[in-house]
């Protein structure tokens, strides 16, 4: 970057990397643009987010819930800044629409085992379950929730699920159904999306990828 004589950086993607990021780009005085959905709350002149916080999706998504499945929430979140300040925010605008927040439980990054987690999730009964877990790893819990037969009995809310395609690689079996909520979707069924749509794929091509996270970009 120094050699380069860089002005603006975009990047980063988990709320760690970024934090790393931003105090070297920071003393270096050079603009960051972080374009990924985060746990709000970071203050500095030299950074700027364009994804979403909870203050617009959170906000939206435990309302919606609690009025469509029911009072008693169990969070699932991963344990880092991210994880951990989402859950409190989930906290907060479910018991502001009603709910009750029965249990929160954290899972390391690199977990991917979550036979306990689902147990524990089965004996509290909960009428919904709301979910900010991040990467690869935490994708299996989606399959083996699947697998339990847990997703056709209690519904699940995501702050995450979807928000880079993870729910291509999921089967419909596995994705269908969990409530999300995001500044945007390439499934919207609106004629300024679908000349957004056509508009990509001239520049780009049919075959990239496009989502929240690369919209923000």
């Amino acid at each position: 970057i120094r050699q380069d004589k860089v002005d603006v950086v975009h990047g980063g993607v988990l709320s760690a990397s970024r934090e790393a990021i931003r105090q070297m780009l920071h003393k270096a005085k050079i603009l960051y643009f972080y374009n990924v959905i985060y746990e709000g709350g970071v203050c500095d002149r030299n950074f700027c987010c364009d994804g979403v916080t909870p203050a617009q999706q959170v906000e939206v998504l435990m309302p919606a819930a609690v009025k469509k499945w029911g009072k008693k929430v169990y969070i699932l979140a991963a344990d880092y800044n991210y994880g951990q300040i989402t859950a409190r925010w989930m906290k907060k605008y479910a018991e502001e629409a009603g709910g009750e927040v029965i249990q929160t439980d954290f899972f390391p990054l690199d977990v991917s085992d979550f036979g306990a987690a689902i147990a524990k999730v089965q004996a509290a009964g909960p009428d919904i379950v709301a979910c900010a877990l991040v990467g690869g790893a935490h994708l299996s819990f989606f399959r083996q929730w699947a697998a339990a037969g847990m997703k056709s009995k209690i519904p699940m809310a995501s702050t995450t699920l979807g928000v880079g395609n993870e729910y291509k690689v999921l089967t419909p079996e596995e994705g269908n159904g969990i409530l999300v909520a995001y500044n945007y979707s390439p499934e919207l069924k609106t004629p300024a999306n679908e000349a957004f749509l056509k508009a990509w794929a001239g520049k780009y091509g049919d075959d990239k990828l496009i989502h929240e996270i690369a919209v923000s970009h």
